[in-house]
C-alpha cells in the first residue's frame, strides 16, 4: 500500500483525510490539509516518516501547505 511505501523511507503521500483519522502506521506523520472547495468534499492528509523525511519531502509538504492554507 503507499502507507507501507511512506513507512519504508520512499517518500510522502497524498491520502482520504479518513486515512489520518485512523492512523494506522503510528510512526507515520499525518497532516491535514484544509480545503474549502466544494468540489472536494472528502479532504486530504499528508503522510510522511518524520524520522527519515528528505528535505525533497520537506520541501513538498510546505508546498502543499502554501497550496492549501
Amino acid at each position: 500500500t503507499v502507507l507501507a511505501l511512506v513507512e519504508s523511507g520512499v517518500g510522502i503521500a497524498l491520502v482520504p483525510f479518513v486515512v489520518m483519522k485512523t492512523k494506522i502506521k503510528k510512526n507515520l506523520a499525518y497532516l491535514q490539509l484544509p480545503d474549502e472547495s466544494e468540489i472536494t468534499r472528502i479532504g486530504f492528509a499528508l503522510v510522511y516518516k518524520k524520522s527519515t523525511a528528505s528535505v525533497a519531502t520537506i520541501k513538498f509538504r510546505d508546498l502543499a501547505i502554501s497550496q492549501y492554507s
